[in-house]
């Protein structure tokens, strides 16, 4: 006689494992559930080759270091002082090996145990799968047996998946922790002595950190050089500190030489002052007021009429406190304490159209292009350009 409780109860235990087989499935490729291993351990060798690198340019440094400190080159106080220094940034740079190092452990670690959950993972889709399908077979053949052996090894089965998403549940819950080993590093800044020519390193590069670096104490705090290689050739980064903050100079190669970019503070944002055919242009961060009746200073009359000298722009601009500025072929400029130029005076050339005769150009204190009054400008507005004679050297 055919056993249908049995038969009954073996369909009430297909429905739990096929709720088991249905989770596995949701976990995605049960060889990658916890992780690719391969990837775990690529990981961990960057880190291995981060911490080499590091202690390779720790290496170097210490003999450039060596070299600057030496009595011919420095004298006692100034060589002490900077040996502390190196000191600091010795053990500062050893300690990031070493975190990378850590590092390169946790993740050693963490692919070993995702392997074996991995492992574990396979093992129960294929025993859920091959349980079902025994499971079908002996239902449509009635066979009370089979049914029999089948019912016995759910426990077991179910123990086992269950047992696997834990450990899986675990497992993901405690990777935030491994993994919560600082790379940051603090160096410290300005250096405790003037460096240039040769005086003491110039800089040592260290990987990781961007490029070559420089600093230098300045009267309102650490200036900063950083190069770094680019498609072109170097750029150029170098920070310095200003009233309202840091002034920002970035050089990079250009076609026809250097583009430049410079960013200063302003009182709407950041004014950007970018290269233009060997002409400096800018943009103010948020434009002028975009009213007429700016209280920027403003030129005499009779330069505002179009009628004034150079030299007398040049001494209403020194009687702001701007500061004379000019490159071996560009304009003349004035530039305020914010590093923004207020006045460009120039000459004229034939060569560039709307710019054939003597001029200046203003800009407010937030870098926008103006006209004598204030009015906020555009670059190619007639009152962007101011006619004044030419009466310099």
């Amino acid at each position: 006689m055919i056993d249908l409780a049995k038969i009954g109860e073996l369909q009430d235990a297909v429905g739990q494992v096929d709720g088991l087989r249905a989770r596995l499935q949701g976990l995605g490729d049960p060889i990658r559930v916890a992780g690719d291993p391969g990837a775990l351990r690529a990981r961990s060798g960057s880190h291995r080759d981060v911490a080499r690198e590091l202690r390779s340019a720790l290496v170097l440094g210490g003999g450039q270091v060596a070299q600057a400190t030496a009595p011919d080159v420095w004298d006692g106080s100034a060589s002490g002082a900077f040996g502390s220094y190196w000191t600091t940034v010795h053990d500062e740079v050893d300690g990031l090996a070493g975190r990378h190092v850590q590092m390169a452990d946790a993740f050693d670690g963490i692919a070993t145990r995702a392997q074996a959950l991995n492992g574990r993972a396979a093992d129960a889709t294929r025993s859920v799968a091959g349980w079902l399908g025994a499971a079908a077979a002996a239902i449509a053949a009635l066979d009370v047996p089979a049914v029999a052996a089948l019912l016995g090894a759910v426990p077991g089965l179910l123990t086992l998946v269950r047992d696997l998403l834990a450990d899986l549940e675990a497992f993901a819950s405690g990777l935030p922790g491994e993994l919560a080993i600082d790379l940051s590093v603090t160096l410290p800044l300005p250096l405790p002595v003037p460096i240039g020519g040769s005086r003491g390193p110039l800089g040592i590069p260290l990987p990781g950190l961007p490029g070559i670096m420089i600093t230098t104490p300045g009267p309102k705090g650490p200036s900063i050089l950083i190069t770094t290689p680019g498609p072109k050739g170097p750029e150029i980064l170098i920070t310095t500190p200003g009233p309202k903050g840091p002034s920002i100079l970035i050089t990079t190669p250009g076609p026809r030489g250097p583009e430049i970019l410079i960013t200063t503070p302003g009182p709407r944002g950041p004014n950007i002052v970018t290269s233009d055919d060997g002409e400096s242009s800018g943009n103010g961060g948020n434009g002028g007021s975009g009213e007429g009746g700016s209280t920027d200073p403003k030129p005499p009359p009779e330069v505002a009429e179009g009628k004034g000298t150079a030299s007398q722009v040049e001494e209403w601009a020194q009687a702001q406190g701007w500061h004379r500025t000019q490159s071996e072929t560009g304009p003349i400029k004035y530039v305020d304490d914010n590093g923004v130029v207020r006045v460009t005076i120039k000459q004229g050339s034939p060569r560039t159209p709307g710019s054939e005769h003597p001029h200046i150009e203003l800009r407010d204190g937030s870098g926008q292009r103006v006209d004598p009054e204030g009015n906020p400008v555009t670059r190619r507005s007639p009152g962007n350009h101011t006619p004044i004679r030419w009466d310099l050297p």
